[in-house]
């Protein structure tokens, strides 16, 4: 028995035995003098059982998530397909007399290499394409799982990271705890492990630390993974398990009930969603109405942009499902860490800092405006307000709602009807925005707080980045000090405000958040039940008393310390 330290992601008690999910780029190894004639047909054999898995991802993509996000698996099941592919594979088997595995990683690098020396940005992406697909008859060659649904026994996945076909055969019933070597609880992989109820952690090469067929046993809230545990360790977890589902029927007691402190003061707790495949999630939930809709996502994995008859669809679904109240959409934002190969973003050096969000919607005038009306246009279905990401400055502000006016007008001239009251709000993300929050709140309906980017660019620590990981942390009092900041300048100007992101179901700061006056949190919709209860549970006036002490500290372990002696 044995211990490695991980860092924690998404809640829950894990035990199984490990399996693998190998990305073998690199792991083919050569081996000459083979029958050329077995190895080909050993190709074509793992080829033809790839296509056969890609379309039952294709057919689930499309049930579950739409008919939009199951292209990609089309173009995968189109590469594989290819006749240049397949005849430059079986040209390698046979000059060099090698194995299957190592022709089809040789063949698919150089198909890599060229789609990645094109300029189009779109051909570019493709390259992606060819190593997943590779990767995945490469893996069914050399007998490796290359998807969470091709295992139907109860297990702990662990990988480097998920791929998008990954995710999207997820199935709980048999994946019991997921490791993967990098990424954190903003990672996409991470907000589907949560709303899936799935413990998560992140190890550092832990595809190398753990193996195939190791029982593990993790708490997903504290990160360290158990290996080969004895039976002393497996009884407290079985007992922080049993804990974990009374914690449940607790939190299930408040569901349908107002949220609010003992003092009576209410609390709006909303949902955050990145893809339609998410609404169940949030129709099944507490929540009322959405505070964050990433409609990057439409635009992600896609051969073209999405029309606004499309974009209308999407958003005319999300409205009507949440009638009892009203969905925030944030217009596009694209750039950092999530990319398109629909846009011409060149290299850069500092992506989070470079053309993304308002800033390439400012610039893609047409695209902007495609989706501002298919926004208006559903806003006719329901409650709608529109938010604007990554603003920095008052001339943005004012170059989107002019847009915004354009686009109202162009309706208008043909009679088509749209919610002339639509609320117009921005996230604020960056410290110019903090910096500018009171002339800022003069111009818009309401503020988001993008907290996870906000935490980034106050502290300049890149969120990804395990090794300076400690730095980016909510309880910096440069960061607490900076959400007291936009709360006051909301409040002066009467404009709502919420927190947006992990920090919003941070437990140990909902005190804080109530006492500087913020009372509408936006998160996943799987933290939600935890948070109404720890609110049930505190008064505001501790709240107040809370953001006092923390907003005299002076370092992170004053703030961790403050927070300790004013427990709830």
């Amino acid at each position: 028995m044995h211990t490695i330290i991980g860092i924690p992601i998404a809640k829950g008690i894990a035990h199984g035995p490990v399996r693998i999910i190998h990305d073998t780029s690199m792991e083919a190894v050569e081996r000459l003098g083979c029958n050329t004639d077995e190895e080909i047909q050993i190709f074509h054999d793992a080829r033809n059982k790839a296509i056969g898995e890609i379309e039952t991802i294709r057919l689930n993509t499309m049930k579950n998530i739409g008919e939009q996000e199951s292209k990609i698996f089309e173009a995968h099941q189109s590469i594989l397909e290819d006749p240049e592919l397949i005849s430059q594979v079986e040209a390698y088997i046979l000059d060099k007399r090698c194995c299957a595995e190592w022709a089809l990683s040789l063949v698919g690098n150089r198909f890599r290499a060229i789609f990645e020396a094109m300029d189009n940005a779109y051909m570019k992406e493709r390259a992606i394409d060819i190593k997943d697909i590779t990767c995945r008859v490469v893996n069914l060659i050399m007998g490796h799982y290359s998807d969470v649904g091709s295992i139907n026994e109860p297990y702990v996945l662990v990988a480097h990271d998920l791929t998008p076909s990954q995710t999207s055969t997820l199935e709980t019933k048999y994946v019991k705890g997921i490791i993967t070597e990098v990424g954190g609880k903003t990672a996409h992989s991470a907000i589907i492990a949560t709303l899936l109820k799935i413990p998560y952690v992140v190890i550092e090469k832990g595809t190398t630390l753990l193996k195939d067929g190791d029982e593990v046993v993790f708490d997903g809230r504290e990160g360290s993974v158990i290996v080969d545990p004895d039976q002393i360790y497996l009884d407290a977890y079985y007992v922080k398990e049993k804990q974990l589902v009374q914690e449940e029927e607790k939190y299930a007691s408040l569901r349908g009930k107002v949220c609010k402190t003992q003092d009576n003061m209410e609390v709006e707790l909303i949902a955050n969603i990145s893809q339609i495949k998410d609404l169940d999630f949030i129709v099944k939930s507490d929540a009322k109405s959405v505070g964050l809709f990433r409609t990057e996502f439409i635009f992600m994995d896609q051969e073209r942009l999405p029309t606004e008859d499309e974009q209308y669809e999407i958003y005319k679904k999300i409205t009507t499902a949440m009638s009892e109240g009203y969905v925030t959409i944030r217009t596009l934002d694209i750039g950092g860490d999530k990319e398109s190969p629909l846009f011409d973003i060149p290299k850069e050096d500092n992506p989070f800092l470079g053309y993304r969000g308002i800033r390439l919607c400012l610039e893609e005038v047409e695209i902007f405006k495609t989706q501002l009306r298919a926004i208006l246009r559903a806003s006719a279905h329901g409650q709608i307000k529109i938010m604007f990401p990554m603003i920095a400055s008052l001339t943005e502000i004012r170059k989107a709602k002019d847009i915004l006016k354009i686009c109202k007008k162009e309706l208008e001239a043909v009679d088509v009807a749209y919610d002339s009251n639509i609320e117009v709000g921005i996230m604020i993300e960056t410290p110019a925005a903090v910096v500018m929050a009171d002339l800022f709140a003069k111009e818009v309906d309401f503020f988001s707080i993008g907290t996870n980017d906000l935490i980034q660019y106050t502290m300049a620590v890149d969120r990804s980045n395990l090794k300076i990981s400690a730095l980016y942390s909510q309880y910096d009092p440069a960061v607490l000090r900076s959400m007291k900041v936009i709360a006051e300048a909301a409040k002066k100007e009467n404009i709502s405000v919420s927190i947006c992101g992990e920090a919003a179901a941070d437990i140990k700061l909902l005190p804080y958040w109530l006492g500087i006056g913020i009372s509408k949190l936006s998160m996943s919709v799987a933290l939600i039940p935890e948070v109404k209860w720890t609110i049930s549970q505190m008064t505001s006036t501790k709240g107040i008393e809370v953001a006092k002490a923390l907003n005299k500290a002076g370092d992170v372990r004053e703030v961790l310390e403050g927070l300790e002696l004013t427990a709830l």
